[in-house]
Parts: structure tokens; C-alpha cells; sequence
């Protein structure tokens, strides 16, 4: 598949796929495109030093493993929700508002 040399998959772990030559996981592009509601040129200017091709490739490899993709996002989840807390509890942890 012209795909394979494009993601990379350590240890045969798909939740921890990578674009190769970019050390960026898979799951980093798949939260975004989650996060701009499914639009890919709002994807496309979130990580416009990657190519469309590349891109692709991770919302398809993303696509094709999709409980891995939803435990990260679960993990992802849970440390946004610790972060908060501890932000709440300790104020001057936060990082500054812009």
C-alpha cells in the first residue's frame, strides 16, 4: 500500500502510528480534525507543513483503527480533565490566559 511508507507503526501498536519523517502521531491529526468538526481545510491550515497526501494518510490509517483511536482520546480526556483540576486548585500553575 502506498500508505505504509507514509505511517509508521511502533512495537505493532496503531494507537501509537506516526507520519513518518515527522515524529507526529496519527492521533494528533485525528483529535484536530475531530476538533474543527470534519473540515479538511481547516485541517489543512492547522498542519500546513505536512502535505495533503500526509494528511490523508493519517485520517485514513486513523479510520481504519478506530478503538485505538478512541482509547487515546479517552487517555487525552482524562489529562485535560486533571490538568483543569489542578489549575482550579492551584491557579498559579495555569498557564497564562491570552
Amino acid at each position: 500500500m502506498r500508505r505504509a511508507s507514509l505511517i509508521t507503526v511502533d512495537c505493532g501498536d496503531a494507537s501509537r502510528a506516526r507520519i513518518a519523517g515527522t515524529g507526529l502521531d496519527v492521533f494528533e491529526v485525528w483529535h484536530v480534525f475531530q476538533n474543527v468538526e470534519q473540515d479538511f481545510e481547516r485541517l489543512r491550515g492547522a498542519f500546513d507543513w505536512l502535505s495533503e497526501r500526509q494528511l490523508r494518510s493519517a485520517l485514513d490509517f486513523a479510520a481504519e483503527h478506530p478503538r485505538e483511536m478512541a482509547g487515546r482520546l479517552a487517555a487525552a480526556a482524562q489529562s485535560e480533565e486533571r490538568l483543569a483540576r489542578l489549575w482550579r486548585e492551584h491557579p498559579s500553575t495555569a498557564p497564562p490566559r491570552r
